[in-house]
């Protein structure tokens, strides 16, 4: 089953009178449900515009992006908002934590705007702080996290309403290599051990040794795409993704 297919997606900024710029040229793919797909490209390339798009955060000029089935083309005010908020779960670069709530009230938010009852809002972070290894956390405030503890927290955040699919847009952006490959393990074990489907988002080879598959953006195209093998290392992925790298900055 596809959770997410993007069909012709093309996004154009700028008047028609004036300069235009075209940030997707008729891009497709699919992701299957449960798969980890990292997406790389050059600054400029139209992978966050894509994540954008995704994401509902931006509208494309054309073509059609379904999630769990569903276009997101016919959702708007209401509607959207509640999709997204049901549906997507974001991680960010820069945590986006709420300083003044605890470590168990930032991740809950996501449940406490839908209303959901305290019993079931309490069980659920319960679950999600365990799969994090963050339980011992939960009372604590954002100032007195890590990094490392700080985006663990975001991506329990996005995890604990069971959305569709997580967004991952540069998710160890701002953690050091430590941090960076302990967050990456938890995205993993989410990815195995729960079936979350995730995108992210990187400009990183390292990071993105650590998905399924590889979608390499240019020009707002896929150029080009990389599976790993099923018994494939990181480290190995991680040299295929680092020789096609090459080869793009040489085309």
């Amino acid at each position: 089953m596809n959770i997410l297919e993007v069909k012709n997606l093309t996004k154009v900024y700028g008047e028609k009178e004036g300069n235009q710029h075209t940030a997707l040229n008729n891009l497709s793919f699919t992701m299957e449900k449960g798969e980890f797909v990292a997406i790389m490209g050059a600054s400029g390339s139209g992978k966050s515009t894509l994540l954008n798009a995704v994401s509902t955060l931006d509208v494309p000029t054309s073509g059609e992006i379904k999630i769990g089935g569903k276009s997101i083309a016919n959702l708007s005010g209401r509607k959207l908002s509640d999709f997204r908020a049901k549906e997507i779960g974001f991680i960010f670069q820069e945590f986006n934590l709420l300083e003044n709530l605890t470590v168990r009230e930032n991740i809950a938010l996501p449940l406490s705007l839908q209303n959901v009852k305290a019993a079931n809002i309490k069980e659920a972070v319960d679950r999600v702080a365990l799969i994090l290894d963050i339980a011992d956390l939960l009372d604590k405030y954002p100032e007195q996290l890590s990094g490392g503890q700080k985006q663990r927290t975001a991506a329990a955040r996005a995890l604990v309403h069971n959305p569709a699919i997580i967004l991952g847009d540069e998710p160890t952006g701002a953690l050091d290599s430590k941090n960076a490959h302990s967050m990456l393990d938890a995205m993993t074990e989410m990815n195995v051990n729960q079936g979350v489907s995730i995108l992210m988002v990187t400009h990183d080879a390292m990071s993105a040794s650590y998905a399924n598959r590889l979608l390499l953006i240019k020009d707002g195209q896929v150029y080009k795409e990389l599976n790993k093998g099923q018994n494939e290392s990181n480290e190995t992925f991680y040299q295929d993704i680092l020789n096609v790298v090459a080869q793009l900055g040489q085309d």
